[in-house]
C-alpha cells in the first residue's frame, strides 16, 4: 500500500442561497481549500487527484459572526482517506445588503494633467452594490474606467468597466455589482 497527500482540494459551500435568502452571507473563511492523505495499492493511490473528491461545508443553518463549521469528505472507493489537512473550519458571516452607490468616470492612461474628460452622458449615474455590510459600507463610489487614449476631441460613446472603490481609490473585493459595465458619451 502506499500513501498519498492530494493538495488543495477546494471546498464547497453548500445551501449558500439558504444562508442569503435569510439576508445572510459569508464574509471571510479561515480556508478554502483542505489537503486530503489516502492510502490503497499503489497503482489507485498515485491516481487520485482533487476531482476525486468532494469537501462540503454546509452554510445553511449559519448565524450573524462566527461559525464553526463541519467538513465532510467523500472520495473514491478504491482508497481510504487516512486525514484531512482539516474537518472544521471557521465562517464569519455578515448582513448581505444591497445599496446604490454613485458612478464615477475616470479616465486611465496617458493624458495631459490639464486635460480633463468631459463626461456628455451616462446610461446610468448609481448601481446597485450587494454584498456583506461590512464590505458594502467600505464602497465610496463606483468608477466607470476609461482609456484615455480612446476619448479625442469628437464626442464618443464608450463602455465602462465598473470598479468598486473605498475612500482612498482602492478596489474593493467581494462585493457585486448589478452590471459590470455602462456606457458612457466622452469627449476631451
Amino acid at each position: 500500500t502506499s500513501k498519498v497527500t492530494v493538495r488543495d482540494v477546494p471546498i464547497e459551500f453548500i445551501n449558500e442561497d439558504v444562508l442569503q435568502n435569510s439576508g445572510l452571507t459569508i464574509l471571510e473563511c479561515s480556508q478554502v481549500t483542505v489537503n486530503v492523505s489516502v492510502s490503497g495499492p499503489r497503482t489507485e493511490a498515485t491516481k487520485v487527484d482533487t476531482s476525486d473528491f468532494t469537501v462540503e461545508a454546509d452554510v445553511e443553518a449559519l448565524q450573524l459572526g462566527h461559525n464553526v463549521v463541519r467538513l465532510t469528505i467523500k472520495g473514491p472507493d478504491n482508497v481510504e482517506i487516512v486525514s484531512v489537512s482539516a474537518d472544521k473550519i471557521d465562517i464569519t458571516v455578515d448582513q448581505l445588503i444591497t445599496v446604490s452607490k454613485n458612478i464615477s468616470v475616470i479616465a486611465t492612461g496617458n493624458i495631459d494633467s490639464d486635460v480633463e474628460p468631459y463626461v456628455v452622458d451616462m446610461s446610468r449615474d448609481s448601481i446597485n452594490v450587494t454584498g456583506a455590510k461590512s464590505l458594502v459600507n467600505k464602497v465610496s463610489r463606483v468608477n466607470a474606467v476609461v482609456d484615455a487614449t480612446k476619448i479625442g476631441n469628437t464626442l464618443k460613446t464608450l463602455s465602462a468597466k465598473l470598479e468598486p472603490v473605498d475612500s482612498a481609490g482602492k478596489l474593493v473585493e467581494g462585493v457585486v455589482l448589478a452590471d459590470d459595465s455602462i456606457n458612457t458619451s466622452v469627449v476631451m
